[in-house]
């Protein structure tokens, strides 16, 4: 499968009766936008982009306990609840396709760069360690420690 192919699903808990609701991995989805509330912003405000949590939203907030919060007055059925966790699957993938977009900008807002780019040269195991300490780095800061 091709790399730009790729798709991310959700790992979805069962209840007792076999039912993945969905409800669980969404809200700790939602948890862990906390961390860079910033980027998930840009996110939010982007055209192309933006649309790609609302199953997510949905699905998190469909037992909260303000009903404003629902997306659905009336329980989510289970044809509705598979096309929302299937939206899910697709937003997801969305979502990392849009970060790792912005990996590449100028004005990268997450401070990332490519992984497969440097930012210093590379240190060779017989060079001269960058600590400055005149050895060479595979006995110095390039030796592995064992314990």
């Amino acid at each position: 499968m091709c790399r730009a192919c790729e798709v991310y699903l959700p790992l979805l808990l069962e209840d007792e009766s076999g039912i993945a609701h969905g409800n669980d991995w969404a809200n700790g989805f939602l948890r862990g936008m906390e961390f860079g509330k910033e980027d998930w912003a840009l996110l939010l405000d982007d055209e192309d982009y933006g649309g790609s949590l609302v199953a997510i939203f949905a699905l998190a907030n469909e037992n909260n306990p303000d009903p404003e919060m629902r997306s659905y007055k009336d329980p989510i059925s289970a044809d509705l609840r598979e096309t929302l966790i299937a939206g899910a699957a697709a937003g997801t993938t969305q979502i990392y396709r849009y970060f790792k977009a912005q990996r590449f900008l100028t004005n990268d807002p997450l401070g990332n760069v490519p992984d497969f780019l440097r930012t210093m040269p590379k240190i060779g195991r017989n060079d001269p360690c960058p600590c400055g300490s005149g050895k060479k780095f595979k006995q110095c800061c390039g030796k592995t420690t064992l314990h």
